[in-house]
Formats: C-alpha cells, sequence, structure tokens
C-alpha cells in the first residue's frame, strides 16, 4: 500500500517532463500552422475570385451553337480589354446572360445571307470554313442589313440552331455589352489551346468534310476570313433592328444561344 503511495506521489522524471512540453509545442505550432494556411488559402481564393470577375472571366459553354468550335461543357477564358477583329470569337452580355458568338461584321458594314446560308459582307462573301453547315437560320431581320453605329454583328458558327443578330431578339452587340475576346480553352485538359489553333483544326476536319484539300493560313481563319475589295458598293437603306440592353452583372455560365 506504501508503494502504491510513493508510485503515486513520485515526480515525473527530466526526459517526461520534455517529452510532454515537445507534444504539447508541436500541437501548438501544428494548430497555428493550419491557421496560417487556411487564411492564406481563403486569400488566395478571394484575390483569384477579384481577378476573374475584373479583368479574366472563367466561363463553360452551355448550348450548342458555337460547334464545331466550342461544345457544350467546355471551359474558356474571356480576358478583358483585349482588341478584336472580325473572326474573332467574343463574350457578351445579354439578358442576364453571357453568350459566346464570332464577329462577323463591323458598324458601317452591310451584311447579307443568302437562302443557303452564305454571308456576304459589303457584297464580298465570306470565306467561313469553320461552319460545318450553312444555313439562314432564325433571320428575322430585314436583309441586306447595315451595322448601326457603335455595334458589331455576330454570329454562332451553328448557322442553323444559333440565336444571334440574324434576329432582333438579340440584335447587334454594344460595346458596353462586351466581356471580352475568348482566348484560350482550359477543359477539357486535353482539348487546351488558343483560339486561332481551335479555329485551325475545326477549319481543317470542315474542309476535310467537304473533300477539300486545303484550309485557308491561319491569319486569314483569325482574322475572319474576309476578302476586302476597294471597290464601294451601293446598297439600299434599310431600318436599324432593336436591340435589347444587356444587364450588368454576369452569370457562372457562358450560353451559346441555341
Amino acid at each position: 500500500m506504501n508503494q502504491k503511495k510513493q508510485n503515486a506521489r513520485r515526480l515525473p522524471e527530466l526526459k517526461e517532463i520534455e517529452s510532454e512540453l515537445d507534444r504539447v509545442g508541436n500541437r501548438s505550432r501544428f494548430r497555428r500552422t493550419l491557421g496560417s494556411t487556411v487564411g492564406t488559402l481563403m486569400v488566395v481564393a478571394a484575390i483569384a475570385v477579384l481577378v476573374s470577375m475584373l479583368w479574366l472571366p472563367v466561363l463553360q459553354v452551355v448550348g450548342e451553337s458555337m460547334t464545331p468550335t466550342l461544345y457544350e461543357g467546355e471551359i474558356v477564358v474571356a480576358p478583358k480589354g483585349l482588341s478584336f477583329e472580325k473572326g474573332d470569337v467574343i463574350a457578351f452580355y445579354y439578358n442576364n446572360k453571357i453568350l459566346i458568338k464570332r464577329v462577323i461584321a463591323n458598324a458601317g458594314e452591310w451584311v447579307n445571307i443568302d437562302a443557303d446560308g452564305n454571308v456576304f459582307v459589303n457584297d464580298v462573301p465570306l470565306d467561313e470554313p469553320y461552319v460545318s453547315e450553312r444555313a439562314l437560320g432564325d433571320c428575322n431581320i430585314t436583309l441586306p442589313y447595315q451595322v448601326p453605329d457603335g455595334k458589331i454583328f455576330v454570329m454562332g458558327d451553328h448557322r442553323a440552331t444559333s440565336a444571334d443578330s440574324r434576329n432582333t431578339a438579340v440584335g447587334c452587340v454594344a460595346e458596353e455589352q462586351i466581356v471580352g475576346r475568348v482566348l484560350v480553352r482550359v477543359w477539357p485538359f486535353k482539348e487546351i489551346g488558343l483560339m486561332s489553333d481551335i479555329a485551325r483544326r475545326s477549319a481543317s476536319e470542315n474542309l476535310a468534310l467537304r473533300g477539300e484539300d486545303s484550309v485557308n493560313t491561319s491569319e486569314e481563319v483569325h482574322e475572319g476570313l474576309v476578302r476586302e475589295t476597294l471597290a464601294p458598293t451601293a446598297t439600299p437603306e434599310v431600318t436599324e433592328a432593336p436591340v435589347e440592353e444587356a444587364p450588368v452583372e454576369a452569370p457562372a455560365d457562358a450560353e451559346t444561344a441555341g
């Protein structure tokens, strides 16, 4: 009995004290490290969200109106502030959504589309290897149509289903509606690439389906493949189609409207 009381009152040895202090110290350091790591991750996530919203929007494609260039579920990046030209793919606000379309014509230019879906800008036919099937589509504007000042005329690559500037429900796109130029596809990983490279591959595939031998140069594809002429053309006046104002806020997904 006395032996048990002596063992109970035995003071811990120095090594035991040091071991316990190390254990307590490691637990405290772990908590501090964990708290610091979580705090850092939260700051990084907040910065990433801010950058994405303000300068580098990341958008997921919804719909099929940009096939065969972009498919539903793919993720693209559309940096703000980049200049764009005819033939580039852009994202823009429309009715509390973001749409992705291809630039066809600029302000003041005349657009015409025949019954077979061939597109003309200022009476010059567009060479569009990125389009797999031509179609007049859902068009209710009076053709030929002059693009209003401060607007651009856009169309989806899947002409039969795309809702775009051919219909007054979407209309032409104002500069303040534009989110940015679609620069790169980042998902799926095996399809990562710049839009210029994607356009070349899509054009090659479409020309192969048509039985044609070769594709135009990458510069021609990137610039919209418009054969410009210097001779002016006379075109009758038409009435500007109304365009609905786009909201300020953007959703997470980018639809291709059709």
